[in-house]
C-alpha cells in the first residue's frame, strides 16, 4: 500500500511540472510553440520508457526496493546538476543581451 501512494505522489508530481514547464519553455519564442511543446512532451515519455526499462531489468537482476531507490537517485542528480547548468547558462545570456542592447 505504502508503494502505490508512493507511486501516486511521484507520478503527480511529475506531472504538475508540464503546465508550468511549458510556459518557460517557450517564452522566447512563441511562434515555435506546437514543436517545442511536441518535443517536450515526447522527451517525457521517452524518459518514462526507458525508466520502466531499467527499472524492470534492475528488479530482473535482483535488485530490492532500495536498490531501485539508490539507482532513482543517480539520473535525478544528474538532472539536477544540468537544470543548473542551463539556469545558469541562460542567466548570462540574458546578461550580455541587456549589456548589448544598453
Amino acid at each position: 500500500m505504502v508503494w502505490l501512494v508512493a507511486a501516486a505522489l511521484w507520478g503527480a508530481a511529475g506531472w504538475a511540472s508540464v503546465p508550468t514547464l511549458q510556459p518557460a519553455l517557450i517564452g522566447d519564442r512563441p511562434e515555435q510553440a506546437m514543436p517545442i511543446i511536441a518535443f517536450q512532451m515526447a522527451a517525457m515519455y521517452l524518459d518514462s520508457a526507458v525508466g520502466a526499462a531499467v527499472g524492470s531489468s534492475l528488479l530482473a537482476a535482483g535488485a530490492g526496493a532500495m536498490g531501485l531507490v539508490v539507482w532513482a537517485v543517480i539520473p535525478a542528480g544528474l538532472t539536477i546538476v544540468l537544470a543548473g547548468w542551463i539556469s545558469v547558462r541562460a542567466l548570462q545570456l540574458r546578461r550580455c543581451r541587456v549589456v548589448a542592447v544598453a
